[in-house]
C-alpha cells in the first residue's frame, strides 16, 4: 500500500534547508539512523553529520555538518 507524501519542513539555524512534499526520511541522529515515515508525530532532533536522504517526489539528496535542526 503506498502512503501518500507528507509535509516535510527541515530547517537549520541559519536556514530552511528543504520545505516540501515527501514519502519519507532518512538521517544521521546523535543515536542512530533516524527513519521519518507520514503519520509520523511532529519531530524536533539533534542531526549527526551526514547524508539526508529523501525519495522522491523530493529526490532530496544532502549532506549536513550541522549538529542541529527542527523537523517539522
Amino acid at each position: 500500500m503506498t502512503r501518500p507524501p507528507f509535509h516535510l519542513r527541515l530547517i537549520s539555524p541559519e536556514e530552511v534547508i528543504f520545505d516540501g512534499p515527501a514519502k519519507s526520511l532518512q538521517f544521521p541522529g546523535l543515536d542512530g539512523l533516524v527513519g521519518v515515515l507520514p503519520g509520523h508525530a511532529p519531530l524536533v532532533a539533534a542531526i549527526a553529520p551526514g547524508p539526508l536522504a529523501s525519495p522522491p517526489p523530493t529526490a532530496a539528496r544532502s549532506s549536513t555538518s550541522s549538529r542541529t535542526a527542527s523537523l517539522a
